[in-house]
Formats: structure tokens, C-alpha cells, sequence
């Protein structure tokens, strides 16, 4: 538990309290980062220790939008949660573990679950981040597979919401996700015309996707 802190947490939606378990700072060591900007941690991954789940219900969620998440609530939105929680019975084994012995197949879990969850709340772009963190894990395990489908989904979805994007860097992150996949796929054509387009476009910009698009460009011929 060196590395760990115990905090309580109350369910966006259901109101149940429940403890989970934070990563102290002094524990989270980057050794190199991915095209893609993934991290690669030496020890321990917190990514796996942001997200959790609630044992009452199942209700999965990053920790930093427990205020935020469902702000624009409604009695639609509310019955989708509840079908869609009600729908995962015990053949899926979601055992809620929100303990520093999380397994990373919860962890995965996790990230589908609350993936569906932000998706009926509309928030297209977290889904993205979150299906994002699931080609990570593959990638982690080095199933090439299933880390190509899934970041073909990341992409479909920035694709499609890109000019619903109400930040630059929602933005930001659906042009360099549309040209890193068609990078990774080989569909040179469209990842330069994708990824010319984001360094153009946000020139001034110091987000830390520009810089990693130069790079991927500079690497096509």
C-alpha cells in the first residue's frame, strides 16, 4: 500500500459511497511515450486506478468527472444507464474490484462499460479516450488485433464528430487520431492530408498532439 491512498467516492448515480484506491504522485515514473503518445510507466500504470466502479450498481466512470459526468442528466438518458446496467449479468463476471490488486481484464471491462455510459450521455470525444485506453491495454499485451480494431473505432468516432467538436482540443485529438490510424493502416494519402491539415490548422497551438503529428509526417515518404 506504499504506493497507494485509500479515498472514498459516492456514486454519480445511484449515491452509494464506496472506498477505491488513488496512486500517490511520488509513484507514477514515465520511461517513453508511444507515436500515439502513450505512456509507458516504469512500475506502476495509474491509468488503471482512474477509473472505477461502483459494486452497487456498476456504474463505471472516470474519477475526474464524478462532478461533471452527469450534469445533463435526463429521464431518458437516466432509463438507457439503467437498461444498460441491468443488461450485464453474470456471464460478463464484472466482480467490481476498485483495490490496488485490479486485474487489467477489469480494468478493460471497465472501459467498455463506461465507454457505453458516456456514449448516452453524448460525450463522443471521452468514448474516444476511452476506447483510446482499451487499444493501449491491447497494445500493452501485444494483440496487434484487437488494438487495430479498436483504434479503427477511436477513429470512425473522431471522423464522425469532428465538426461537432466544441474544443480545440477535442479537435486536436480527432485530426491527429484520424491521420495516426490511417498511418498505422498504410493509407499514407489520407494520413497526410489529415495530419498537414492539424499542423496548419493549429500552428500556435502548444498542445502536445502537434508536435507528435510533426514527427508521424516527417516519418511518411
Amino acid at each position: 500500500m506504499a504506493d497507494f491512498w485509500k479515498d472514498i467516492i459516492k456514486c454519480p448515480f445511484c449515491s452509494n459511497e464506496y472506498s477505491f484506491i488513488n496512486v500517490k504522485s511520488s509513484a507514477v515514473k514515465v520511461e517513453s511515450y508511444d507515436a500515439d503518445l502513450k505512456p509507458n510507466y516504469k512500475g506502476i500504470n495509474p491509468s488503471l486506478y482512474g477509473i472505477v466502479s461502483c459494486p452497487k450498481c456498476k456504474f463505471s466512470f472516470l474519477v475526474k468527472d464524478k462532478d461533471t459526468l452527469l450534469k445533463n442528466l435526463n429521464p431518458s438518458r437516466t432509463s438507457k444507464i439503467h437498461d444498460y446496467l441491468d443488461s450485464i449479468d453474470e456471464d460478463d463476471r464484472f466482480e467490481i474490484n476498485n483495490s490496488e490488486n485490479k486485474s487489467v481484464v477489469f480494468y478493460e471491462k471497465q472501459l467498455v462499460v463506461s465507454s457505453e455510459i458516456y456514449a448516452i450521455m453524448e460525450k463522443p470525444f471521452e468514448v474516444a479516450r476511452l476506447l483510446l485506453r482499451l487499444a493501449w491495454s491491447y497494445r500493452e499485451k501485444k494483440d496487434d488485433s484487437k488494438e487495430l480494431k479498436i483504434l479503427i473505432d477511436v477513429m470512425k468516432i473522431c471522423e464522425r464528430f469532428f465538426e461537432k467538436a466544441v474544443s480545440d482540443n477535442d479537435a486536436i485529438f480527432s485530426l491527429f487520431f484520424q491521420g495516426y490510424v490511417n498511418y498505422r493502416l498504410g493509407n499514407k494519402k489520407q494520413a497526410i492530408i489529415t495530419l498537414d491539415k492539424l499542423v496548419s490548422k493549429y500552428k500556435n497551438s502548444r498542445n502536445q498532439y502537434i508536435k507528435a503529428a510533426k514527427t508521424i509526417r516527417g516519418e511518411i515518404k
